[in-house]
């Protein structure tokens, strides 16, 4: 969509609009949200404190800005995600933009000629004064118009689109959330999985764990062993020193796999936080490990594009990978359903 398009598109939705709103949708296009996260707790208690008193206004929860952001509506609240989660989520989304000034003044340059063409509703002189005034001020934050809020009754928060595909694993998380919870994130390389771990990291506070920590030692790596669907990994070890510990709500720590000398390190990996722990990795929904897990997501990918991700990120590596990681890991999805065992699938883009 270019910004024309969108323009005219919120004039349609919000007839009520004046060009103050309007120059609000843009600005958070370019700027985002950044300037208005401070404190974590006191979010929170804002996105309480209005949803409280929403007054529902919307059939939708997420609307795409003419950019790098989307305005997610409170009423996703209703849909089952925690305040707590939308607060981390806003917050994690505030990020500096190196040319948002730049990209806002193309987007203003579009609405100004829209104005100057009669494409809009707003008086000519007026209009285009009050986007001088603004610019005067250094293009200041700015709220929606009395008229826009007494009409919309707006409540939302503007949030990167890079985390819209994950919308549905906060749900899901959220819907079931437990005192102590442990989640698989399992799929194919180059899907995403570590991106997901880090992003449910930064939003919960869990704990990450690689299942690239617990490859086979250089003794293990037999024949037979890879000739098991899913062999390619010591999962005994994840299990004992892992898995089976949060389960009875033991202290965790690991060694972890040094893939410079096949062997595991000398130090120890401890959790210091077991409310929620990820276990992120190809083989992490092995069959004897699915009941320690309280959520698992399946992380998929279109070959193709799998390809091309591997050959961007490990071009040296490459051809390893064509010829005998990809066909490991298909074998084992395959011998044991692993996708369908999941209870989410998260496509990767």
């Amino acid at each position: 969509m270019n910004t024309e398009n969108f323009i005219n598109n919120l004039l349609v939705k919000y007839p009520s609009s004046t060009v103050q709103d309007i120059c609000k949708a843009l600005y958070q296009s370019c700027f985002g949200c950044g300037h208005f996260v401070d404190d974590i707790h006191a979010c929170k208690e804002r996105i309480i404190s209005e949803y409280t008193s929403l007054q529902p206004c919307t059939s939708f929860s997420i609307e795409p800005l003419d950019g790098n952001y989307v305005r997610l509506y409170l009423s996703i609240l209703d849909e089952g995600m925690s305040a707590d989660t939308l607060a981390s989520l806003f917050s994690i989304s505030a990020r500096k933009e190196p040319y948002a000034i730049v990209a806002l003044e193309e987007k203003l340059t579009v609405l100004k000629q829209m104005i100057t063409d009669g494409k809009t509703p707003f008086d000519q002189n007026a209009s285009l004064a009050w986007i001088q005034d603004w610019k005067d001020g250094t293009y200041l934050p700015i709220s929606h118009s009395a008229s826009y809020r007494n009409t919309y009754h707006p409540a939302y928060r503007v949030i990167h689109k890079d985390y819209v595909p994950y919308i549905p694993v906060l749900l899901y998380i959220d819907q079931h959330r437990k005192d102590h919870m442990v989640i698989a994130i399992d799929g194919h390389c180059g899907a995403g999985k570590t991106t997901l771990g880090v992003f449910l990291k930064d939003i919960y506070g869990a704990s990450l764990i690689h299942v690239d920590d617990f490859y086979l030692q250089k003794h293990q790596r037999t024949a037979e062993r890879y000739s098991q669907p899913g062999g390619n990994f010591d999962r005994e070890r994840l299990e004992e020193e892992v898995l089976q510990p949060l389960q009875k709500g033991k202290p965790v720590s690991y060694h972890w796999f040094d893939c410079s000398t096949f062997s595991l390190s000398s130090d120890l990996i401890h959790l210091t936080n077991t409310h929620m722990t990820v276990i992120e990795g190809s083989y992490s929904m092995y069959p004897s490990l699915r009941k320690y897990y309280d959520c698992s997501i399946f992380v998929d990918i279109d070959p193709e594009r799998q390809i091309e991700r591997i050959a961007k990120r490990n071009p040296d590596l490459l051809e390893d990978f064509r010829q005998k990681w990809i066909p490991l890991e298909n074998t084992y999805f395959e011998a044991f359903d692993v996708q369908e065992a999941c209870d989410l699938t998260l496509l990767s883009q």
